[in-house]
């Protein structure tokens, strides 16, 4: 295929001139040898010419490798982001109405906690095995990519959305199937946001956006479960964020107190401890309940600190009590789930304690039946027993209404019941 540009090259170096051609044949081997041929005509007259040529193998390799790598990802082999983004632009340039491609933008479920429990080597080899049971799951025309962290997209060609649901449970079949690392049998689980193209945008930022949401609707939903983009899911989004930039606002302007209700003993009528319920402070300055700040306190970042922020300010008001001579009884303190998943909660309440001077018998800590469940419950159980072995009395909050199963009463350290109206 080099024939009819080498012979004009060579007419060109009968002329004086100094040309070069890259080219290539297969050897004995089977094996692509890569070669700069340098021609130059010999200012004698006589037309002859010295040809050069230079085996550059090796350097067409290293290229090639370097071309694989910009474009790929190294652990998983698969095309990377810039490669998933050029192809939605090239399928934006040509789109229409009529056509059908979809962007399936997918997160592993439950990921960080793999990381965080086993390590990276399990972090690794969950996403290898993710990375391969996506591509046994899809056609050969589709695109699949990892664009980073625990993110996989997938560019499905000619799919209709009637179809998409079949595609989704083939997707989720091949991840059901537990698989072993290191004698820890682990499973793949996926929560799958998906927009059309050109149907959710008409430029690549758009129809990006339209899967993440979709995945965040699928997240929320529950998780393991494909979600396709709707226009109302936007109002969602924007309510979540929301209230995560009223929390990070309320913590920066210290607007984050509690509020006490009093604990009422029926057979006495005497007051015996409070709860203390989080109230803030918007830029009105109006008083508004954790209702508007739920997205938060789901958030590992945010809800430790709207959590350590109103533990520290129930402490200084429980040491002014205490100083003052006031009898109060008890302090009980909401505690979410995010918190058990930091380490060392319980020895961090303990230290705060006893530098605020503060007895362990004047706190209770208020969990749900949330923090019993899935993984870490190794982890939340002993930091349940180091606070209860410590005087700090647990209490089992909203009994009832979810996945409430007597044996927690047997295997964590549960010394009161709050029964859900």
């Amino acid at each position: 295929e080099d024939q009819e540009p080498a012979a004009e090259l060579l007419q060109r170096a009968k002329a004086g001139e100094t040309v070069n051609l890259v080219t290539h044949y297969i050897a004995r081997d089977e094996q692509r040898r890569w070669f700069d041929v340098i021609a130059n005509g010999i200012a004698d007259g006589s037309q002859r010419i010295i040809i050069v040529a230079r085996d550059i193998t090796h350097q067409k390799k290293t290229e090639e490798q370097a071309l694989w790598m910009a474009q790929h990802d190294s652990l998983t082999g698969l095309p990377n982001r810039s490669v998933l983004q050029k192809r939605l632009d090239l399928l934006l340039s040509r789109a229409d109405h009529a056509s059908a491609n979809v962007l399936l933008i997918l997160h592993v479920d439950n990921f960080k906690a793999i990381n965080d429990t086993l390590g990276h080597d399990a972090g690794d080899a969950m996403l290898s095995i993710f990375a391969d049971r996506l591509r046994t799951a899809l056609d050969g025309g589709d695109l699949v990519a990892r664009t980073g962290g625990d993110e996989f997209a997938v560019i499905l060609s000619n799919c209709q959305e009637e179809h998409l649901g079949s595609v989704a449970e083939r997707i989720f079949a091949q991840l059901s199937e537990p698989f072993v690392h290191e004698g820890r049998l682990l499973q793949c689980a996926a929560s799958i946001g998906a927009s059309f193209i050109p149907r959710d945008g008409r430029t690549r930022s758009e129809i990006m956006k339209a899967a993440d949401i979709a995945l965040y609707a699928a997240k929320a939903g529950g998780r393991g479960q494909l979600k396709v983009f709707e226009p109302a899911m936007l109002d969602e989004v924007e309510r979540h964020q929301t209230m995560i930039s009223s929390a990070r606002n309320a913590l920066q302007r210290d607007a984050i107190l509690p509020y006490y209700q009093p604990k009422v003993s029926l057979h006495t009528s005497q007051i015996v401890g409070f709860e203390a319920l989080l109230r803030w402070h918007d830029l009105e300055g109006s008083l508004r309940g954790p209702d508007v700040l739920k997205a938060a306190l789901g958030d590992p970042a945010l809800g430790n600190a709207l959590s350590d922020r109103m533990i520290e300010n129930v402490l200084r008001d429980v040491q002014d009590w205490l100083g003052a001579g006031i009898e109060f009884g008890h302090v009980a303190i909401n505690v979410p789930a995010v918190d058990f998943r930091t380490d060392c909660f319980a020895e961090r309440l303990l230290a705060k304690l006893d530098q605020c001077a503060v007895p362990t018998s004047c706190i209770q800590i208020e969990v749900t039946e949330a923090v019993f469940l899935g993984r870490g419950a190794d982890e939340v159980e002993t930091a349940l027993k180091r606070l209860s072995a410590r005087g700090v009395r647990i209490a089992l909050d909203d009994f009832g209404t979810g996945y409430a199963s007597l044996s927690h009463l047997n295997h964590f350290p549960v010394d009161l019941l709050k029964i859900d109206k």
